[in-house]
C-alpha cells in the first residue's frame, strides 16, 4: 500500500471515529485539512521536479513564488460582495502571470540592471 492509500486510509478511519462519537468533529476536519493541502503542495512540487521547471530563469522563479505566497498566505480580495482567495486566487494569478510575463529575457535585463539595490 503506497504512502497516499495508508494516508487517506488512516483520515477515513479519524473521520468515522469522529462522526460515530461525539468528539469534536472541527479538531478533525483541521487534520484532514493539513493533510488536504499538504498533498496538494507535495504534488505541485512533483510536478515541478518530473517536469523539469526551470527556476534559474527569473521569469518562472516569479511566477512559483507568487502562487505560493497567494496560496499560503491565504491572500483574498473582494470586489464588492465577490471574494475570491486562497487556492482559486493562486491560480489565477499563476495564469495571469504566465500570459502577462515576457517569455523573452527582457524581464532578466530588467531584474538585473535592479541589481544594485541589493
Amino acid at each position: 500500500m503506497n504512502l497516499e492509500a495508508t494516508a487517506m486510509f488512516r483520515v477515513a478511519l479519524d473521520l468515522r471515529a469522529a462522526l460515530t462519537s461525539n468528539s469534536g468533529i472541527g479538531e478533525v476536519m483541521g487534520g484532514v485539512m493539513l493533510l488536504l493541502f499538504g498533498m496538494i503542495a507535495s504534488v505541485g512540487l512533483k510536478s515541478l521536479i518530473q517536469d523539469r521547471a526551470d527556476l534559474d530563469k527569473p521569469r518562472n522563479l516569479i511566477i512559483v513564488s507568487l502562487i505560493l505566497v497567494v496560496g499560503i498566505g491565504d491572500l483574498s480580495l473582494n470586489f464588492g460582495r465577490f471574494q475570491m482567495g486562497g487556492i482559486g486566487l493562486a491560480g489565477i494569478v499563476g495564469i495571469a502571470l504566465n500570459l502577462l510575463l515576457p517569455q523573452k529575457s527582457c524581464l532578466t535585463d530588467i531584474i538585473l540592471s535592479y541589481k544594485w539595490l541589493l
